[in-house]
């Protein structure tokens, strides 16, 4: 036995109770009807060698496009056409419920577009914040209001001006000024200011020694 065939009796023992079976059933249903020949797609290797470099190649969802492909080709043409339209139907019913779902009736309260992308990066311990005022903080997030949970970044982007959903401008002006001064006390600020105006004095000095 050739590793092709042991690769296909493998596939078909271990996932024919699939997807597969439901194609397979409705090709050998219509063969029957239409009185043509079958091709066994389940063992003949003579099959898939033209369309497979190795027996690795050989995969369940290969099988079942095969099949599938001759299902189409032996339907009368009108069952075919009819066929592909409620195929498209149920694309576009499932496209529409999906996007109805997603969007849960969200509303810009900027620009009053209803359509949202969403971003998310669920790595709190990476980040990166830079205040208002410049000064900056790295690791765990603060939490803020349609932008950043404990988790790290996710937000409802308006697909129209970008605005996230739900931003609360006053409330994020108080967490991040809570934030800042927790990270930076106003002590310090203190402290860093004295030193640069030492700084400040020093180099200025210097530049008076070096115009005389």
């Amino acid at each position: 036995m050739s590793k092709l065939q042991q690769r296909l009796d493998h596939l078909v023992k271990s996932y024919y109770d699939s997807d597969l079976k439901i194609t397979h059933t409705k090709y050998e249903e219509t063969c029957d009807r239409l009185g043509l020949a079958k091709k066994d797609f389940l063992h003949d290797i003579s099959l898939y060698r033209d369309k497979v470099s190795s027996p690795n190649t050989l995969s369940i969802s290969m099988i079942q496009e095969m099949v599938q492909q001759e299902y189409m080709k032996i339907l009368p043409k009108e069952e075919a056409e009819n066929l592909k339209k409620r195929k498209q139907q149920l694309k576009e019913k499932r496209d529409l419920k999906r996007k109805k779902a997603f969007q849960q009736d969200r509303v810009c309260d900027k620009c009053g577009n209803s359509e949202f992308f969403y971003i998310g990066a669920r790595s709190c311990d990476n980040g990166e914040l830079i205040f208002p005022s410049g000064r900056q903080i790295e690791g765990y997030l603060p939490v803020l209001p349609s932008i950043c949970d404990s988790d790290g970044v996710m937000m409802y982007l308006c697909l129209e001006c970008g605005v996230p959903f739900g931003f609360n401008s006053a409330e994020v002006k108080r967490i991040l000024a809570e934030r800042e001064q927790e990270r930076y006390p106003p002590e310090q600020d203190d402290d860093v200011d004295e030193d640069d105006d030492e700084n400040e004095e020093n180099s200025g000095g210097s530049e008076e020694e070096d115009e005389e």
